[in-house]
Formats: C-alpha cells, sequence, structure tokens
C-alpha cells in the first residue's frame, strides 16, 4: 500500500491557477513557462504540468519582480543579508505604523493601540500604497512569539491573515532584531521617537481607563479624605494591572524565546518595558462608599469626568447607589414613594451619572438622586444597603420595581448590589437573590445586598421562585415562616416569561 505523505497531498495547481495565484493573466504565465522564466513545475500529469503553491511563491520572491512580491507573503520572502533602512512611523486608524526598506521591498508594520483593531487589510494597502508587505502585531500570542497577520498589497483581502507568519518572518526579512512593544507600552510619542539605535525605554504603561481626571480631582482635595483615596486607589488599580499585563506580555516572548531556541526563527529588541508602581492600600467598603457618594454629590464637571471614568471601569461598583430603577408615579407604591420627593437644590453628577434628562429630584429618606422624564417616570439611583434609623424590616412588597417598608411605616426601593438584580416569580438568579437579601434584611436592615443568587434557607427561595401577584405585600411574619420551612400561604404557578 502506498504510503501518503504531505506533499502528496497539496493541491496541484495548473497554469491558470498558477497564474491567479501570482496575480497574472493566464496568457503571462503561460508565456514566462514557455520561455522558461516561470518556476519550474513540480510534476505531469500525462502532457499537462502542475505547481505547487509554496514552490510559486518562493520563485516570486525570488525574481526581484515588484509586482510577484507585492503577491507573496512574507513567509517566503528570502533572508536579507544586511540590515533593513527604518523610515519612521506614523499613526493612522488607531495604529502606529513602522516602515522598513528591506532588500526585497517596503514592509510596513501596523502596531494596534490600546486594545483596538487598527484598520482593515485593504484599508492599510490605500494608507500605505507604496508598502510590498502589509503586517499586524496582534495583541496576543501564538507558539513562536506574538500573533503576526499579513496581507499582501497585490491581492489585499478586507481582514488579515492571522498566523500567515511568524514573528521569526519579520526578523528574517529585515536582516535584524525585530522591536517588540508591549501592548500597554503602545505610546504613540515613545514609537514615533524609536529608532534601531535606541535603547530599551523604561515608561508607565497605559492603564485602560483615563486617569487624568482622578489625579486632577485628587489634587483639589484635602490630603486624606475618604474622597481622595477612593481616586488614588482607583488610579494605582489601573496602573498596577497595566504593568503587570507588560510584564506578562514579557514573559511570553522570553517563553517564546526559550521554547524556539533557533537563531532568527525568534529574535526580539525589546523596545520598552514597565515603570513599576507601589501597589495600592485597601480601603474599607465603607470608606469606599463614602469617598464616592462626596465624589458624586459635587457639582463640577471633573467631578461628572471622574464618574465616568468610574462608569468604563467597574460600572461604579464602590457607589453607595449603583444600579437604577424606573418608578411609575400613577402605580400605588410609586405614587407613595414620589410624593415624598423634592427638588434638588443644584444637578450632582450622581444626576448625570443617571443619565436621563428632566426634573433633577433627591429622596429625602435615602438621599438617591432621581430624575422626572417627559413622560412622567422617575429615574432613581438604588442604594446598596439602607441606614438603621428607620427600624427593622415590616414587609417586602413585590412591584416593579421592589420595595420594603420599615417600622416607622416608611417604604424605600430594595436594596440592590451593582451587578446582581431582584425578581420573582420563576427558578433563576433574580429570585435567588431577593431570597438572600430577604434573608440577609430580616436579621439586619442596613445589611449589604445580595452579592450573589444563592445562599438564603430553602424556604425563602421557595418563596421567591412563586407566582406572587405584583403588588403582593409579605410581611414579616410571611418572610420569618418561610426562612423557618413553616406553612404560608402560596399563589398558583406561573410561566418564567411572565416573571422576567
Amino acid at each position: 500500500m502506498k504510503q501518503v505523505t504531505w506533499l502528496d497531498e497539496r493541491e496541484r495547481l495548473d497554469i491558470g491557477a498558477a497564474a491567479r495565484t501570482l496575480g497574472l493573466e493566464p496568457w503571462q504565465a503561460g508565456w514566462y513557462h514557455w520561455r522558461r522564466r516561470f518556476c519550474s513545475p513540480a510534476g505531469s500529469l500525462g502532457r499537462r504540468h502542475y505547481w505547487y503553491e509554496d514552490d510559486l511563491f518562493k520563485w516570486a520572491a525570488s525574481t526581484g519582480m515588484r509586482e510577484l512580491l507585492r503577491q507573496t507573503p512574507l513567509k517566503y520572502w528570502p533572508d536579507a543579508r544586511e540590515k533593513a533602512t527604518y523610515s519612521g512611523s506614523r499613526q493612522v486608524a488607531d495604529a502606529l505604523v513602522q516602515e522598513w526598506i528591506t532588500e526585497s521591498g517596503v514592509v510596513a508594520v501596523f502596531w494596534p493601540l490600546h486594545h483596538r483593531a487598527g484598520p482593515l487589510a485593504h484599508e492599510a494597502a490605500a494608507l500605505f500604497p507604496e508598502a510590498d508587505a502589509l503586517v499586524r502585531i496582534a495583541s496576543d500570542f501564538g507558539r513562536d512569539g506574538p500573533t503576526v497577520g499579513t496581507a499582501q498589497p497585490g491581492n489585499v483581502d478586507p481582514k488579515w491573515r492571522d498566523f500567515a507568519a511568524r514573528w521569526g518572518d519579520l526578523s528574517r526579512v529585515l536582516g535584524c532584531p525585530a522591536p517588540y512593544w508591549p501592548l500597554p507600552l503602545r505610546v504613540p510619542r515613545l514609537m514615533k521617537e524609536w529608532g534601531p539605535a535606541s535603547a530599551t525605554v523604561t515608561y508607565p504603561p497605559n492603564p485602560d481607563i483615563d486617569v487624568t481626571p482622578l489625579l486632577r480631582m485628587v489634587s483639589a482635595l484635602t490630603d486624606g479624605e475618604p474622597a481622595q483615596q477612593v481616586l488614588l486607589r482607583l488610579a494605582r488599580v489601573a496602573q498596577c494591572r497595566a504593568t503587570k499585563a507588560a510584564y506578562r506580555d514579557l514573559e511570553f516572548v522570553k517563553e517564546a524565546h526559550d521554547r524556539v531556541g533557533k537563531l532568527m526563527e525568534l529574535t526580539t529588541m525589546i523596545a520598552a518595558r514597565p515603570m513599576d508602581f507601589t501597589e495600592p492600600q485597601e480601603i474599607t467598603p465603607t470608606d469606599a462608599q463614602n469617598g464616592w457618594h462626596e465624589i458624586l454629590s459635587r457639582s463640577d464637571l471633573l467631578a461628572l469626568e471622574c464618574v465616568q471614568v468610574v462608569r468604563e471601569w467597574d460600572g461604579g461598583a464602590d457607589f453607595q447607589y449603583a444600579s437604577t430603577e424606573i418608578v411609575h408615579p400613577g402605580r400605588r407604591y410609586g405614587a407613595e414613594w414620589a410624593k415624598r420627593l423634592r427638588s434638588a437644590s443644584e444637578p450632582t453628577a450622581y444626576h448625570e451619572y443617571l443619565g436621563a434628562q428632566g426634573e433633577r429630584l433627591v429622596d429625602p429618606v435615602s438621599g438617591a438622586p432621581a430624575v422626572r422624564e417627559k413622560d412622567g417616570t422617575i429615574t432613581v439611583s438604588v442604594p446598596q444597603r439602607l441606614s438603621e434609623e428607620n427600624g427593622k424590616l415590616i414587609e417586602v412588597i413585590l412591584d416593579e420595581p421592589i420595595w420594603v417598608r420599615t417600622e416607622n411605616g416608611v417604604l424605600q426601593l430594595a436594596p440592590q448590589h451593582y451587578y446582581y438584580g431582584i425578581n420573582w416569580g420563576y427558578g433563576g438568579s433574580g429570585p435567588g437573590s431577593l431570597a438572600l437579601l430577604i434573608h440577609r434584611l430580616l436579621d439586619d436592615i442596613t445589611a449589604p445586598a445580595a452579592d450573589t443568587i444563592s445562599g438564603a434557607p430553602d424556604g425563602l427561595e421557595e418563596l421567591t421562585q412563586l407566582a406572587w401577584p405584583r403588588e403582593q405585600v409579605l410581611t414579616r411574619e410571611t418572610l420569618e415562616a418561610a426562612r423557618e420551612g413553616r406553612v404560608y400561604r402560596r399563589p398558583a404557578p406561573r410561566s418564567k416569561e411572565d416573571g422576567e
């Protein structure tokens, strides 16, 4: 039985397919072949010659003909006998592009900035019409080093062909170590100032958020106060995370070096290393909420910029009011709550954070900011915990939104975690979080909102999954009976869709 080899499995190309592979007209390939100036055939079937793609590209790269080179993937380009000339860089379409003039042709290397994809392959070709090869260095890694995507200007698809070359191919074609920039250190100013003779620079990596508003606000606050502490801590957390990410990139490069270990297969010049930062000090949840409450209560534009930065970071996990609800004043409990609202003395960053346009209000009981919109509905921030001044829990009211009443008769929005929502009437995460919230509030009205979907006694989880009608009042006696596994009145089942 014949042993099948990889060579036998390669696609055999006739003269027409060979011409298309190299961007030639069939008559041109035929003319070259007839004049014995074409790639030698790999073999014949009958009287018809055939070629392999690899052989065609190797031949095209060796001809010195630019129109053929522009069709040839970088991995087939010949080894450089002398170092390429670096012709500088420029920033285009969320990428910094470095140009190299090699013995074979012009190579444009695209470095996407800050988790952006940069231009598509055909856009890159239009931006750099003089380039003979387009190379994109992605943010991830393969076995041989940074992921390299390529495109040929003579045959450009919309997308880059990732893994169409190895990192070592770039060094081999340049004839010198290719400079590597960790993703958090792709700082346009640094990259524009770089040259082949430059030493490795040490610089603060780019964090995932803009820390400038945070640090400007820090300078405006009193040293040591909670507001200053939360701002400074967030800036340091973001900076330390970026530093660790840059070091991780460099570790991946070193691991690839050690793994490949052959001359020129992975030859790298480290263009930049991260500057180290002091780890931020821990801060208690209470101090964090108090600090952000102080910032959110400000009316200046800088406070709003700080809040917008936090929204990009974690959505406001440490805000005293970290989620929102829509209240309908035409409903029974919505009307009871809405009539106590007061006009805000001045709009605050809290109101801007709500993102709603209309009358700025405040709940005098919880301090929660609210906005009455044109249709009469009220967008309100929901607290992550209640105060103890109104007494213990006496009722939970299942409505939109869910309410709680304390022993002095005050109606308030049920506390909510910034991530875990609450609901009832089906088996799912919302009822699970509601059951845990009830379990906590029965013991302590100031307990934090449910920060997971499980953990309540089985009786409470069963209760919150039942199809109670809207505006159903669950008294403290009913809640305690459920928690203890005793009997309480149960409604008829309803579907999950109704609960959602």
